[in-house]
């Protein structure tokens, strides 16, 4: 199978408008995912899906724009369109009913990493020491007491926004320590969300945002000091992961990606059956 990579993947996001123009004007199987993130990981899968069938995967620069695109797919009707996108804080609730189509699938956690994580974090957690493992939970502890309360403001119907939070911001969390900046915690008007932070510790791997738990990692070995340290990188260990799934996925190492990688195989089926069928 050919994967067709020819879309903008720098600063410049189309929009909705445009990602709808393009669609209407292409011929390919085409695989809408969030973005270049998504991207990284979603076109390793190839090899799984295993069809000769030339595919586009699409990235549409996120999530918002993803699902526009998607309320919009009667403008494009007999294109051959599929939608992957993250379930975000619909982790903890149902996907609204509008959202659930045969067209359009989810991810089994938080997001695409969160999939990944679950299947792989083995293969990240043999990269620590034993000092950085206890490390590793100490800050899970702490990320995951703060996420809790955002699962209530969630509940509660506020509007939440992560994408200008990280934990590699020293304005959020100081770099030395597993602890956030009291600055951080009283802008955010944090408080204590008990039975929330028991249950996401019990789910940490599909429900905490994916996101923060390679940036968990990020942080540990960014600590690392001498001339022969190896400091692994977000980008690095979302590779090393991946790509010891798919080199045992025969053997039954993925549960969760393995779900994504059937029902795009079973789409490409359908789409060839199609194609075959007598008029």
């Amino acid at each position: 199978m050919k994967i067709k990579e020819e879309h903008d993947m720098g600063s410049v996001r189309m929009t909705p408008d445009e990602i709808v123009a393009t669609l209407r004007h292409s011929n390919l199987p085409t695989v809408l995912v969030e973005g270049k993130d998504d991207f990284i990981i979603y076109p390793k899968l190839q090899t799984q899906i295993g069809q000769a069938t030339e595919i586009d995967f699409f990235p549409c620069g996120g999530r918002n724009t993803l699902l526009k695109v998607f309320e919009r797919k009667a403008e494009f009707p007999n294109k051959k369109v599929f939608f992957i996108a993250d379930k975000d804080m619909w982790v903890f609730d149902r996907i609204p009913e509008v959202y659930q189509d045969e067209q359009l699938i989810f991810t089994s956690g938080y997001s695409i990493e969160n999939d990944l994580y679950a299947d792989g974090s083995y293969h990240i957690d043999v990269l620590l020491n034993e000092k950085e493992k206890a490390e590793k939970e100490v800050l899970l502890n702490t990320v995951c007491e703060w996420f809790a309360f955002k699962i209530v403001q969630f509940k509660n119907g506020e509007s939440l926004a992560f994408d200008k939070i990280s934990l590699l911001n020293e304005q959020v969390m100081k770099e030395k320590e597993p602890v956030f900046q009291p600055s951080f915690l009283e802008e955010q008007q944090f408080e204590k969300a008990e039975i929330e932070e028991k249950e996401l510790r019990a789910n940490y791997a599909l429900q905490l945002r994916g996101k923060y738990l390679f940036q968990i990692y990020h942080k540990i070995f960014k600590k690392r000091r001498g001339k022969n340290a190896i400091k692994y990188r977000t980008e690095q260990l979302l590779d090393i992961s991946l790509n010891n799934i798919l080199a045992n996925i025969s053997n039954g190492s993925s549960v969760y990606l393995i779900l994504i990688i059937n029902q795009v195989k079973q789409w490409l089926m359908d789409i060839q059956e199609s194609q075959n069928r007598p008029s």
